[in-house]
């Protein structure tokens, strides 16, 4: 089965990424909020030259797998939204994804940043990422700017990963 890695819609990715909790938060809001936290470090001329990627690996010409990319500082580059589709996990569709964006990114960026879940940890391990030691892992927190509430997942903890490029 031919395997190819693309660009695709920042759209595609939300309704993907929505699956990794079940539709429980709401994707467009929260990015929307960490791209204004990263155009107020940034400004809005460098963040229109750095604005979000979405990719994706199709395989026999159907997407199984996405993530995507931004950047938080000039030289940091974030991670999120990872997902494979369950029928093809453990194939190493992740990593390849993974391995195409720290190309794409290397010379512009310095290093990437990802959070995990506890699943994820070891899939963080083993693509090239080190534990972040002095990030106490926390529970996920949401800031929903339309009712202006934070509220927090306490089952759900993230422990921050990097990778150099």
């Amino acid at each position: 089965m031919a395997i190819s890695i693309k660009q695709c819609s920042i759209e595609e990715w939300q309704a993907r990424a929505e699956l990794i909790d079940a539709g429980k938060y709401q994707r467009p809001i929260f990015l929307d909020q960490n791209l204004f936290m990263s155009c107020q470090f940034m400004g809005e001329e460098a963040m229109e030259k750095m604005s979000p990627v979405a990719f994706c690996i199709e395989a026999g010409g159907t997407g199984v797998a996405w993530a995507l990319a931004y950047f938080l500082s000039p030289k940091v580059l974030r991670l999120r939204g990872l997902y494979v589709d369950p029928a093809h996990r453990g194939r190493g569709h992740m990593r390849s994804l993974v391995n195409h964006i720290c190309e794409e990114y290397k010379g512009r960026a310095e290093r990437i940043l990802s959070f995990s879940t506890p699943q994820g940890i070891e899939f963080h391990l083993r693509s090239g990422f080190t534990l972040v030691e002095n990030f106490e892992p926390r529970p996920i927190e949401h800031y929903d700017p339309i009712s202006r509430k934070a509220y927090c997942d306490p089952e759900v903890c993230l422990t921050l990963f990097e990778r150099r490029l």
